[in-house]
This record gives structure tokens, sequence and C-alpha cells, in this order.
């Protein structure tokens, strides 16, 4: 039987953050960021935060090493631009940063950490 070859140690699933940094991200999430538990995926926590400009989401992905950034067409001809993160070991990432500096959104933040654990 072959031995399995030893992978080495596990990637870390997005950027260290300086508390400047999380700080910053968990202010502008608790004022431009969504918390929403999806009744069709048995109450999954999806996080997302939007912005008329795109500047401030692509330096936050930036910040984060992850994130999907989307544009979409308002009425008005505006652009809405929408960063979400999917993957599971990036929420769990940017709930470890992110939580200690949340006030508004610290309750969902939390039921979102337990739902994950």
């Amino acid at each position: 039987m072959a031995s399995r070859a030893h992978a080495g140690p596990q990637k870390i699933p997005g950027k260290a953050l300086t508390e400047a940094q999380a700080g910053y991200i968990a202010g502008f999430f608790d004022g431009e960021g969504s918390v929403i538990f999806s009744k069709a995926r048995n109450g999954y926590p999806r996080f997302t935060m939007c912005q008329r400009t795109t500047e401030v989401l692509e330096r936050i992905q930036d910040m984060l090493g992850y994130g999907n950034l989307h544009f979409d067409t308002r009425d008005g001809g505006g652009v809405m631009a929408k960063l979400t993160i999917n993957r599971r070991e990036h929420k769990l990432h940017f709930l470890q940063y992110i939580l200690p500096y949340a006030i508004v959104k610290r309750e969902k933040l939390e039921r979102a950490r337990e739902w994950l654990a």
C-alpha cells in the first residue's frame, strides 16, 4: 500500500490583517455590509458589502486577499458594486479578524460563526 505524501502546512485562506485594517473593514461592514441566512441553503450565511463606488470594495478585497466583486446597473444608470465572500474558509477568516471590532452586525456575525463551526 502506497503512503500519501505529506501535504505540508495548511495554506492560510486570506491575508493577515493589521488591527487598523480589521477595524476599518469591520466599521465599513457595520454600515454597508449584510449577513443573510439563506432559507434555500438551510440557513447558510452569506456575507456581502455594497457601495456605489468600487474603490473602497477593491481595497477591502485586496486587504483580505479574497472575495468576488460584482457590478449591477441601476435603473437610473448608476452602478452598484457588491463584494461577496462565498467560501466557508474565507468567511471563517473574515470572522476571525472582523468580529472583535463589529458593533452593529455583531449578533448576526456571531450567529454566522456558530453556523459555520
